[in-house]
């Protein structure tokens, strides 16, 4: 990258979520002095990659060396994971590398003419930025509000990423969780005890059909049924990782059948074993 040249910053950036975050606002600005301004090739571990106009070809982990001080490979993926909801960049995974490009870069860095004259008003106009602050609506899945994600709780934000990653199912539920309801089962259950129960949810095909609100399905999966009345087996029905085997939920730990307690919330996957001095499921490497 030169160290000469020069990008174009609109006061509207102000009014935008990226601007209340220090760090995030270096990060952005780091971003847009590092990427290209023209089409290059780049040599990687001796393969070579087209580099277009307004991309970078850097891993995560030199992103993070980028951004500086504070800044770790998680950090760096869940920033990245704002920008892309924001749809301020795309990013790819290559074989060797990670493909960052900014979008509408052209807003931040017009192609000068060999005169060096300036653009007139009208391309100006047509050059639309995205450093404004955003108005769109919640789709209908109620996700979060990136405008709005430095005001919100980091595990909720979280939360959120880990949903979108892990539980496409549980997203299409009409109403989905708000940080208050999030933050009083935080303050109930540890975030496994959350997910797990997610999971099986995920798990459960009709999910979307049948429930209505996320936070409410949740609870009432985490809350510890009565054995032999509202057991998980009788009221959720089977995670897809379990089987009815003479009258008693079980799943298959190698060749051998095991059984699940009544009161044992569903098995989140078929790579969980369940703990009986623990009284929960653990994950064990496949």
């Amino acid at each position: 990258m030169e160290n000469n040249g020069w990008i174009k910053i609109y006061r509207q950036i102000q009014k935008h979520w990226i601007w209340d975050n220090p760090d995030y606002l270096k990060a952005w600005i780091a971003i847009l002095i590092t990427v290209n301004h023209e089409d290059n090739k780049v040599l990687i571990h001796g393969e070579l990659f087209n580099c277009g106009r307004g991309e970078s070809l850097l891993s995560l982990a030199n992103w993070a060396k980028t951004f500086g001080k504070g800044w770790t490979i998680q950090r760096t993926r869940t920033f990245f994971n704002l920008l892309e909801k924001d749809k301020m960049i795309n990013t790819e995974g290559c074989r060797k590398t990670t493909r960052l490009k900014v979008c509408n870069y052209d807003s931040y860095q017009e192609v000068q003419q060999t005169n060096n004259k300036q653009t007139t008003d009208k391309q100006q106009a047509n050059n639309k930025q995205i450093t404004t602050n955003k108005n769109d609506k919640n789709d209908k899945n109620n996700n979060i509000d990136i405008q709005q994600a430095e005001h919100l709780d980091e595990n909720y934000i979280k939360f959120n990423l880990w949903l979108k990653d892990n539980a496409s199912n549980v997203l299409k539920i009409k109403n989905q969780i708000s940080e208050k309801e999030f933050l009083k089962l935080k303050g109930k259950y540890s975030s496994q005890e959350i997910m797990n129960v997610v999971e099986c949810l995920d798990n459960y095909a009709p999910a979307s059909k049948k429930y209505i609100s996320v936070y409410k399905t949740i609870l009432k999966w985490l809350e510890k049924p009565i054995p032999g009345k509202n057991s998980y087996s009788s009221v959720q029905g089977l995670s897809k990782d379990e089987e009815m085997f003479n009258g008693k939920r079980t799943y298959m730990r190698g060749v051998n059948r095991a059984v699940i307690p009544d009161d044992a919330p569903p098995r989140p996957n078929r790579y969980y074993v369940w703990s009986e001095s623990e009284k929960e499921w653990k994950y064990q490497m496949p």
